[in-house]
């Protein structure tokens, strides 16, 4: 383990239930900077997780059921992408992450566009999502394979 002297400079940041280290250290002689570790399909499948938790602040039941449908799916897909992973099928892999991407944005646009969901929820579910479609999408680009 590295140790990084007093006067560095250091972010880490917590997003969606994934901790994402970027370090920078500067002195007369080194600079050092620790990139983030890749998406896997575990870390992405517990934002999703993470997602749902949040979804419970929001009152109105059918958008509450609606939010959660988006999520369960997504989460579903992730895990069959896993499998066929796994398995060597990349193709299928890709196709089942690019399904739970879809599932991602239609839970963001019901996200934005639900009246009784309050200000400091809505932005805490949209900033999770948008991280964890980021995630999705790096992990699309890795399966990918090319």
């Amino acid at each position: 383990m590295r140790r990084i002297p007093v006067f560095a400079g250091a972010a880490v940041l917590l997003l969606a239930g994934q901790a994402v280290a970027q370090t920078t250290t500067t002195s007369a002689a080194t600079t050092t900077t620790l990139a983030a570790a890749a998406p896997t399909f575990e870390s992405v499948s517990a934002s999703i997780e993470g997602l749902t938790g949040g979804v419970s602040g929001i009152t109105k039941a059918r958008l509450q059921t609606s939010l959660l449908h988006n999520l369960t799916r997504a989460k579903s897909e992730v895990d069959k992408a896993a499998q066929l992973f796994s398995a060597g099928k990349r193709r299928q892999a890709n196709a089942q992450l690019r399904r739970a991407s879809r599932q991602l944005i239609e839970f963001s646009h019901s996200v934005a566009t639900g009246k009784s969901v309050d200000t400091a929820t809505r932005a805490s579910l949209i900033a999770s999502a948008k991280q964890t479609r980021t995630d999705l999408q790096t992990l699309i680009k890795t399966t990918a394979g090319h």
